[in-house]
């Protein structure tokens, strides 16, 4: 056995551990499994088939598709018949699937049902495809079990010597920064992880690992194929990155380890908060405590400690997952320093695809944060360059570093020293213990004219800690020949909902000068220009810097036209041409005009593209029940955000033979509201102290009192500007309404300590916010029906700008449905006051003044008959009117 040979350390794999079990995968709803014998007896049949179409060195196969057992075993069987497989991204664009065939010219191709068309179109056009094999079946293609079955099981897979520079793949890279290369990958490069990273890791034939990274990226492959196969590991695959089938997984095959890039894993624990705050107040102060033990006595106590503390929160992973590899990119350290008090061990390495994925990985026993471990044996690495704080470009050299890019040898100089050092092109310091950390790209470096240096992987993080930034690219800009630190950034979905592009600027500009003052000078951002599309990422999430100048620059010539350009995937694509992808698009156009007059597609997202509000959306879905007979769980319906998301759920419901039948689709209704007054002296006394204390401080002034004389019920339409409005308007409103007056407010409240004394006295009807909105509207109109007044606020949040913002067409909706009135309110002063975010200021506030503006009741039908509103006018139309109405207040 040649240690520096990868498939000697397989076939002695396979071989000592023949009876233990080796992959699964869950196929109508059972799982599908083999050994480690009958993996490799279909390597033998595979690898049989292969050799009589002549594979040798040289001959490529192509291997394309979601993870899956056979996706292992063919890209393994073609270079174990002598060739190089080409893994390819499948979510890369078809003209880039094509370049690589182009390239690469390979004999067979491995694929699932979705490139079959594309790939035999090239077959027509590229003679040296010979074979399309489909991993699905019912295709018109070769299944790959038809494929194999001619094959010889006693042929041995592993009977041809291979040496340590022998090729085994060739992986394009993504290109974060230009035209994808082709990585050649050898022997000798894949075993580093057997040899090095299993050991580090403490990895054992008893342990079983969950594939859900790509396994076309060379850390899904390295961390699930090379190392788990070669330790005798059992690999679980999921081949739809979905949670609750990655939770399904965990729980029914008893996962001990999971790698994952920091994105999944963020999900992963805020969804444990999420689900921790949702219990209520006992559950969260518990939780609390239990972090505080953990942090205080888990040093000294030990993982085991901590896994007791957390065993609900362990058994919710399965209750087996101990290992967590994070990779791709920096964890944060919020995160990194969660799982590890949850009792979980967590571990980060860094690679390239050039490297093979890791070749740095933190030690099981003592992992440090932000740290991404120490070399890997084999290899060694250097800092060229390092300035006064040792930051400089880190160099390998070694087993597990590549020999060079595909027939491209102007790209291989580039990379490559005269002493044969790899620059990686990554910036980094090495501790006294050998420990890497990384400190971001060198070509992503801002070098200022006061020579200080800017990392923007540093700047990124820190405003990202912010939770009205959704994501940011940070990098420099040539302005007056100097650099200036510039970002593009995507809001919170929240501010992208409620709020204008410019509107969004100013919220971001006020977000981006606070958080500034606690940066040096150097590192604050000078210009960044707001985006409400995703920002251009590789397939592997890491940020397309070129791409995002672009859009800068073109924003800073055009404002408005910072949009990437969108190229889809060979699987979007498909989904188009598909009858679900029509229905869908048209569902939606007969709800949205906005859909009718612009260029959608795929991706593009149902509320904040195509307009689709909480009330449209629920329209979509009643109609959607009505098509296919089936109720839509509201789990189901939060998942969709975009056109191909709701597309690819009536796919799946038309396939799905287990949807739940439900005659005419009708959405039953709650059970009927008791709305009852509350009378209590707190009630009662509490408005007119706030308005005394009001009208002491701010000057609290009502105006348009003589419109509420007439006899309701009415509908109180305010702006809301602070958390003071509710309490200003209803202490001003004469007893004899305030009484029969009441409000909506989210149930979380009536946890609170500090408000759950007044708010259980008071004429407050506890609602979920993030529940459905049919169950809130039926909540008001049922309130309005049986005679008693409403307050709402239909911007639905606190405004950030001070800005009357948009109006949810809930308004209109309630207006519609039931007739009633509308009393116009317009608040001001709160938001000087009290701006959301900020400070309640009492005192040193002179230029505050506060007022509540009571309008002259309107309705649907007075509108009409003034011909303020057409007839038949839909919600929007009506909640427009309104808002206009407040906004000449």
């Amino acid at each position: 056995m040649n240690p520096l040979v990868f498939f000697d350390h397989l076939h002695e794999s396979v071989t000592q551990h023949r009876d233990r079990p080796c992959l699964h995968i869950k196929r109508n709803g059972a799982y599908q499994s083999w050994t480690y014998g009958e993996f490799h007896a279909d390597f033998n049949r595979c690898v049989s088939i292969l050799k009589r179409m002549g594979f040798r060195r040289g001959i490529q196969g192509v291997v394309i598709g979601e993870n899956s057992p056979e996706w292992v075993i063919a890209h393994l069987s073609i270079a174990l018949a002598g060739g190089c497989t080409v893994p390819i991204d499948p979510n890369i664009p078809p003209a880039e699937i094509e370049e690589i065939v182009r390239l690469t010219e390979p004999r067979v191709v491995f694929c699932s049902r979705t490139y079959l068309k594309l790939f035999n179109d090239l077959k027509t056009r590229f003679s040296s495809i010979q074979k399309i094999v489909s991993f699905d079946a019912d295709t018109n293609a070769a299944t790959f079990g038809e494929f194999i079955s001619d094959g010889d099981a006693r042929d041995n897979a592993f009977s041809r010597q291979f040496a340590p520079d022998d090729p085994v793949a060739i992986i394009f890279t993504s290109g974060t920064t230009g035209k994808a290369k082709g990585v050649v990958l050898v022997q000798k490069n894949f075993t580093a992880v057997p040899l090095c990273g299993v050991p580090r890791m403490r990895v054992t034939s008893a342990d079983v690992m969950m594939a859900v990274l790509p396994l076309h990226h060379v850390f899904g492959f390295a961390a699930c194929v090379a190392a788990a196969l070669t330790a005798g590991v059992a690999v679980v695959f999921v081949p739809v990155l979905k949670g609750p089938l990655i939770v399904e997984g965990l729980k029914d095959k008893g996962v001990t380890i999971l790698p994952a890039v920091p994105q999944m894993l963020e999900l992963f624990f805020d969804n444990i908060e999420r689900t921790v705050r949702a219990k209520g107040l006992v559950v969260r102060m518990v939780f609390s405590i239990l972090h505080l033990v953990s942090t205080l006595l888990g040093p000294v106590l030990g993982i085991r400690f901590r896994r007791k503390l957390f065993g609900t929160v362990h058994q919710g992973f399965g209750g087996k997952l101990n290992l967590i590899i994070s990779g791709g990119s920096s964890l944060k350290k919020r995160y990194f320093y969660g799982f590890r008090r949850l009792g979980f061990t967590i571990v980060e390495g860094y690679g390239l695809t050039e490297t093979f994925g890791p070749i740095t990985l933190c030690p099981y026993e003592n992992a440090k944060q932000a740290s991404v471990g120490t070399v890997l044996d084999g290899n060694e690495m250097t800092i060229d360059k390092p300035d006064a704080s040792g930051v400089g470009e880190v160099l390998f050299k070694g087993n597990t570093v590549f020999p060079g890019y595909y027939n491209n040898e102007t790209e291989t100089k580039k990379v490559f020293d005269e002493n044969g050092w790899f620059h990686t092109g990554d910036l980094g310091r090495v501790t006294s213990d050998g420990s890497l950390y990384l400190c971001g790209r060198s070509k992503d470096l801002i070098v200022l004219d006061s020579g200080k240096n800017v990392y923007p992987d540093e700047i990124e993080e820190y405003f990202l800690a912010s939770p009205l930034i959704e994501d940011m690219g940070v990098f420099g800009v040539h302005q007056n020949q100097s650099e200036v630190v510039c970002a593009v950034i995507l809001p919170s979905k929240e501010i992208r909902k409620r709020s204008t592009v410019t509107d969004a600027e100013e919220i971001v500009r006020q977000e981006i000068v606070t958080l500034g003052r606690q940066l040096p000078s150097y590192k604050k951002i000078n210009h960044f220009i707001v985006v409400f599309q995703p920002l251009p990422r590789t397939t592997t999430r890491k940020l397309k810097k070129p791409e995002l100048r672009a859009m800068f620059e073109a924003a800073r010539k055009t404002p408005g036209h910072a949009v990437p350009e969108v190229r889809l995937t060979v699987s979007e694509i498909e989904l188009v041409a598909t009858a679900e992808y029509r229905q869908a698009q048209e569902l939606v156009e007969q709800l949205s005009p906005e859909a009718q007059n612009q260029a959608i597609g795929p991706r593009s997202n149902l509320e904040l593209d195509l307009g689709l509000d909480s009330l449209k959306r629920l329209d979509l879905f009643s109609r959607i029940e009505q098509v296919l007979r089936c109720s839509v769980p509201e789990s189901a319906a939060l998942r969709i955000e975009t056109l191909g998301d709701l597309a690819v759920f009536l796919r799946e419901t038309k396939n799905a033979p287990h949807a739940p039948q439900v005659p005419g689709a009708e959405i039953q209704p709650q059970p009927p509201l008791v709305v009852r007054e509350n009378s209590s002296l707190l009630f009662h006394a509490l408005p007119s102290c706030c308005k005394a204390f009001s009208r002491t401080f701010w000057g609290l002034t009502p105006k348009g009192m003589e419109h509420l004389d007439q006899k309701g019920p009415f509908l109180f339409c305010a702006n809301h500007e602070s958390y003071l409005d509710i309490f200003w308007i209803l202490s001003l409103l004469p007893w004899a309404i305030r009484r029969r007056t009441f409000t909506l407010g989210k149930i979380e409240l009536l946890s609170s300590p500090l408000l759950s004394p007044f708010l259980n006295r008071s004429n407050l009807i506890a609602v979920e916010r993030e529940g459905e909105i049919s169950g809130v509207l039926q909540t008001a109109a049922s309130i309005i029906n049986q005679g008693y007044n409403l307050v709402i606020f239909p911007e639905g949040t606190r405004t950030r700008t001070g800005r009357l913002g948009k109006f949810r067409s809930g308004i209109g909706k309630i207006m519609l449905e039931t007739g009633v009135s509308v009393v116009p309110v317009r608040v001001r002063g709160g938001f000087e006051i009290w701006p959301s975010g900020g400070k309640l200021k009492v005192f040193g506030n002179g230029s505050a003044h506060a007022s509540v503006s009571f309008g002259a009741p309107v309705s649907v039908g007075s509108l009409q008959a003034h011909h303020t509103i057409p007839a038949n006018s839909d919600p929007d139309v009506v909640a427009e009117c309104i808002r206009d109405i407040i906004s000449g207040m």
